[in-house]
């Protein structure tokens, strides 16, 4: 398979202008199509298009005819709405091109912490993307929404206080939306989540809409995997932990996939079935 690499819009306002203040980073979209283009059996691109744009449907059409097949929004920091009542004059449009293409969107879900996101941390709900995908929009939840919980401004989507990990499972299971909602596991093993490995790994009625990611590059931030942690938690062996921190000093990245690869249920020692680190047969290749 190939690495997909992602771009990352600014922050906009409802009136489609960009905030800088407001963007923790930016990563340009043709930087990443060229990338991708002089190495085509490395990578593929992952756009970024924030749908309240002036020129969003444009921008998004235009990548479309390239071939681009991945759209990333991280809602929380961008401030996007994916349901919004408001903005559906900019919302539907886009949604309907991405249907056209069979485009995906991998859209961050559960509470954002490592960019600026306090004020719109609501944005992260994964029962605000049921409104792209009943328009038949094919979804990857990042992180399986595995931060983070209802708050009471969101009561009239959730209760207060329930995970937004056991909403996101909800929509997995939801036959409604078999071959269009998917999950990654990219950052379950991260020290602030991993406490959720274990709801994931005991719902093999979910597995088969996983897909592996990396979230690169916080594996290679040392602290954020802790590897001690996770011998603590039974999700591995110490001898597991010691080849594992040794391949981390030689490629945090490889170290990622093969620590998701070995790591079990802390009581049943279910682990996660290869089909969920290989192309999936229901979404594009890239």
């Amino acid at each position: 398979g190939k690495f997909g690499i992602m771009a990352f819009d600014f922050f906009h306002d409802e009136q489609g202008h960009p905030n800088r203040e407001l963007s923790t980073f930016h990563v340009p979209n043709e930087y990443v199509m060229t990338i991708a283009k002089k190495n085509p059996d490395i990578f593929f691109p992952i756009i970024s298009i924030h749908p309240y744009r002036e020129d969003a449907t444009t921008a998004l059409r235009h990548y479309a005819q390239q071939g681009v097949r991945f759209v990333k929004w991280l809602p929380n920091s961008m401030g996007i709405h994916p349901a919004s009542e408001t903005m559906q004059d900019k919302l539907v449009p886009y949604y309907r091109i991405m249907k056209e293409y069979d485009m995906v969107l991998i859209s961050h879900t559960g509470v954002e912490v490592a960019t600026e996101a306090e004020e719109f941390q609501r944005f992260g709900n994964p029962l605000l993307l049921k409104k792209p995908l009943d328009m038949g929009v094919k979804i990857v939840m990042a992180h399986v929404a595995s931060l983070g919980e209802c708050e009471k401004q969101e009561e009239t989507l959730c209760p207060p206080g329930t995970p937004y990990i056991d909403l996101a499972i909800q929509m997995l299971e939801d036959p409604k939306y078999a071959g269009l909602v998917f999950a990654d596991i990219s950052a379950l093993t991260q020290y602030n989540r991993h406490h959720n490995l274990d709801k994931v790994l005991s719902k093999p009625s979910i597995h088969s809409r996983l897909i592996n990611g990396s979230d690169y590059p916080l594996p290679a931030i040392n602290i954020v995997i802790q590897t001690r942690s996770l011998v603590s938690s039974d999700h591995i062996n110490s001898e597991e932990r010691a080849a594992l921190n040794e391949i981390y000093d030689y490629n945090p990245l490889l170290f990622d996939f093969v620590l998701k690869r070995t790591l079990r249920h802390s009581k049943t020692g279910k682990k996660f079935p290869p089909s969920v680190f290989v192309e999936h047969p229901d979404l594009p290749t890239g």
